[in-house]
């Protein structure tokens, strides 16, 4: 078991470089580096596995495209899902670009 954790610490760095590589101006926190690096770190579970959320800004549209995404974003929502944003976001942020799917 102990040869397949530093596969596992290996696997787990690529696909964090992976998840932020987009980013490069945006190193790794402190915190985050540490849990990657050390085995015993305290924001490891008892699997030894170190959960991280992940959010991706990046939609593919700009601008005009962007307008337009949204506008047929708006447009498929139901009336009520739409009602409910507009009481609760309000008119103007009924639906917004974290409602349109990742570029790919």
């Amino acid at each position: 078991m102990n040869r397949i954790l530093p596969w596992r610490l290996l696997l787990l760095g690529v696909l964090v470089a992976a998840a932020v590589a987009p980013a490069a101006s945006a190193p790794l926190p402190p915190s985050l580096r540490a849990a990657v690096a050390q085995a015993d770190h305290p924001l490891r579970g008892a699997d030894g596995r170190v959960l991280v959320w992940v959010f991706f800004r990046d939609r593919g549209q700009e601008g005009a495209d962007l307008q337009s995404a949204l506008a047929v974003a708006r447009a498929e929502l139901d009336p009520r899902a739409a009602a409910r944003r507009a009481r609760v976001r309000g008119a103007a942020r009924v639906v917004t670009p974290s409602d349109l799917p990742v570029a790919s």
